[in-house]
């Protein structure tokens, strides 16, 4: 005996291009105790070490598996059932979904991850980011990895490409959790982190480069300038550049690059 049913799932203002999807779940009356959890079509496979569940498993973290559980055997238990059956998850649609999610990434296969705390989506769900590179940089760790390479976006995992003896390095995007990055490389043991990005704003301690927290990367770069000898018509300059690459040209021009780029170095350094 089987029952099946389906939930589509509201994201709410969560950046999530599983918002709308169907999740199924369908139980069936097993033989053997207790209750088993599975996954179904369009649910991921783990083939990496270093993630919630072991190689080979579905990826249904532990927190889904247990509510999952809990529900079926408080159903199977009102019902006057023993609490022994076979629960398959299933997300039609899911293998193509998940290509624009971390997980090829992160070494889970065919599908989607289930994830999640609570069941409960809440706006803007940062914390959902910030466990995700907790997973990548777990799965690197496990690896054997000592010094974790992380990466802002794509322009620093282009950079890197641009040098042939670092083209097999496998960064981690941190997208604007720049500090979140640094602290899970501490807390996961690493013995040394490369943060690879575009010149910007940690030279002031900014560490969410969220344009919302603060942009005062000309600012910056312009106070730096300033104490290495920058006339005061340069810094005038360096304020009205309306990029950071504009900028450095400028502090090229000045014969100012080494000793500006030092002093930002330096900076970082102090707030890391």
């Amino acid at each position: 005996k089987e029952a099946s049913c389906a939930v589509r799932k509201d994201a709410g203002d969560d950046p999530d291009v599983t918002d709308g999807i169907l999740v199924y779940a369908c139980v069936r009356l097993s033989d053997k105790p207790g209750i088993c959890i599975e996954g179904g079509e369009g649910v991921g496979r783990v083939t990496l070490p270093g993630l919630d569940q072991p190689v080979g498993s579905a990826a249904i973290n532990r927190v889904p598996r247990r509510m999952i559980e809990e529900a079926v055997r408080s159903a199977l238990l009102a019902g006057g059932l023993p609490p022994n059956a076979l629960v398959t998850i299933s997300i039609p649609g899911g293998e193509d979904l998940a290509k624009k999610t971390f997980n090829p990434r992160l070494g889970i296969v065919g599908g989607l991850s289930v994830l999640g705390t609570s069941g409960i989506v809440e706006p803007m769900s940062e914390k959902a980011l910030t466990e995700t590179i907790r997973a990548e940089l777990s799965v690197r760790r496990a690896a054997g990895e000592a010094t974790a390479v992380a990466v802002p976006g794509h322009y620093g995992e282009r950079f890197l490409q641009s040098f042939p003896s670092l083209q097999h390095i496998r960064a981690v995007q941190c997208s604007n959790f720049v500090g979140e990055a640094v602290d899970l490389a501490a807390e996961l043991g690493f013995s040394g982190l490369l943060l690879v990005g575009h010149i910007g704003k940690l030279a002031a301690g900014i560490f969410n480069t969220h344009s919302k927290y603060g942009d005062a990367r000309m600012e910056i770069l312009t106070a730096h300038a300033a104490a290495a000898g920058a006339s005061r018509e340069l810094s005038a300059a360096l304020l009205q550049c309306p990029t950071t690459d504009a900028a450095l040209a400028l502090l090229k021009e000045a014969g100012l690059t080494q000793a500006v780029v030092a002093a930002l170095l330096k900076a970082m350094d102090r707030h890391i």
